[in-house]
């Protein structure tokens, strides 16, 4: 189930920076009910939930806000000594700015045997999902699930 956060923009081309959540639809009671319904037997899932539920009750007017809310939590999650920095225009990475864009398990590459597996929640009904999120990530893995977006 896709987790979309509903904003209010100026058009088209509204600076991320400025783009607001919208709070008229209740989005974080059914992001937060989803997470649980889905996680709630998940091996690490009890032991994130508090920081989960901490950050559901947040209500920052910027979209930017709640995604560095997100980031600070699942960079304390897997135990990375990052910082964030908002940029007014995109930097590509270079050896002092890490972009772990590409660095997804993707369902493009989901028969390649070389692929890096962890046991999910509904693995045994369905098999393994690439391409979750992070936060599937850390429920099934916990702090370890970093070194699967590692490189070799």
């Amino acid at each position: 189930m896709p987790l979309i956060i509903p904003v209010n923009t100026r058009g088209n081309h509204t600076p991320v920076k400025d783009v607001k959540i919208d709070y008229t639809y209740a989005w974080q009671r059914v992001h937060h009910h989803a997470i649980i319904s889905a996680y709630a037997h998940a091996p690490y899932f009890e032991h994130y939930r508090g920081r989960i539920e901490k950050l559901y009750s947040l209500q920052p007017e910027f979209l930017q806000d709640w995604n560095t809310e997100c980031f600070n939590l699942i960079a304390l999650a897997f135990k990375l000594n990052w910082k964030t920095r908002h940029a007014e225009s995109y930097i590509p990475a270079s050896d002092n700015i890490v972009d772990l864009r590409s660095k997804r398990i993707s369902k493009s590459n989901v028969n390649d045997s070389s692929l890096k597996r962890y046991p999910q929640v509904f693995e045994e009904r369905h098999g393994f999902t690439a391409d979750l999120s992070v936060v599937d990530l850390l429920f099934c893995c916990g702090p370890s699930g970093m070194k699967l977006l590692s490189p070799q």
